[in-house]
């Protein structure tokens, strides 16, 4: 079919001879703007000459106007043809650009078809494969390369099997590795939700074991500062204190701090129902009440 479109055009060739441009007594012409503009050149601008320059400008720009005018009208003349020649050929062009573009649209339509069938066999595939590797189908991103139409069958069966062996070693990897975080992050005494989440973001095994122990050393640092902060508050506080018979008092504000109760001896004779005096003994013992047993 590509050959009958060529053979209808007859053979044609484009004829074209640029013509002269003459400018008759152009050597008088330019040594008389050569003269005149010798003549001027280098004038000084007073306040006494200030009218007769402006009136030598104006004349310049005459001259100027008048080359510039025959210039513009010789284009326009010749470019006429070319504008001509260029309508001519646009229109032929034209006429065969209104059958390609819907041949155009109509190519496209299908190859975008075509495209679409192929990406419907490629996820059958994947749905097919998908149960072999242990992965789902909603795991396996398409490559656009599985779309070519040159592609082969085996290249894209490879590709998708390549694809979700890799798919099912990492989620191994991220398995096996957050139950290892976890398992030496609680080991340690660390809350493993936030350690667990960089095996998903691809850190290394060891590079997290070492963020465990260095959290684990600062953990420590902090609380032996705490610790020794307290310490030596409470020895600053000590020293500010006074004991003062059974008394502890604030020596800065005379506040009695804490006073040690006075213990009161007593003897009693207690009658009562056997469940009565179970039930005294268990106050006593409940409140710390100090008590024995008299013979006789």
């Amino acid at each position: 079919m590509a050959n009958e479109v060529t053979a209808i055009l007859p053979q044609f060739t484009i004829e074209y001879k640029p013509a002269p441009i003459v400018i008759t007594n152009e050597v008088q012409l330019k040594q008389a703007i050569t003269d005149y503009a010798a003549k001027y050149k280098g004038l000084v601008v007073t306040e006494d000459t200030l009218a007769d320059t402006k009136s030598v400008r104006a004349e310049m720009r005459k001259v100027v106007a008048e080359l510039d005018d025959n210039r513009k009208s010789i284009k326009r003349g010749y470019n006429q043809p070319l504008n001509d020649f260029e309508a001519r050929i646009n229109g032929l062009k034209a006429t065969i650009k209104q059958v390609i573009t819907p041949i155009d649209d109509g190519i496209k339509e299908l190859e975008e078809h075509q495209r679409q069938q192929r990406l419907l066999n490629v996820r059958a595939l994947i749905d097919e494969m998908a149960p072999n590797y242990g992965v789902t189908a909603a795991d396996v991103e398409i490559n656009p390369e599985w779309l070519n139409k040159s592609i082969s069958h085996k290249k894209i069966v490879d590709g998708i099997a390549g694809t979700m062996t890799a798919i099912k070693a990492e989620r191994d990897r991220i398995t096996t590795e957050t139950l290892s975080v976890r398992k030496y992050a609680e080991a340690n005494g660390q809350q493993s939700e936030g350690w667990v989440s960089q095996v998903s973001s691809g850190v290394p095994l060891v590079e997290i074991f070492k963020r465990i122990d260095q959290a684990v050393i600062q953990q420590k640092e902090v609380e032996e500062q705490e610790r020794k902060a307290a310490e030596a508050a409470a020895a600053v506080e000590k020293l500010k204190q006074k004991q003062v018979g059974n008394k502890t008092v604030d020596t800065e504000t005379g506040e009695v701090i804490n006073t040690v109760p006075e213990l009161i001896e007593t003897r009693l004779r207690i009658a009562g129902t056997q469940q009565q005096l179970m039930a005294l003994k268990q106050f006593m013992d409940d409140s710390a009440v100090e008590y024995e047993y008299l013979e006789g």
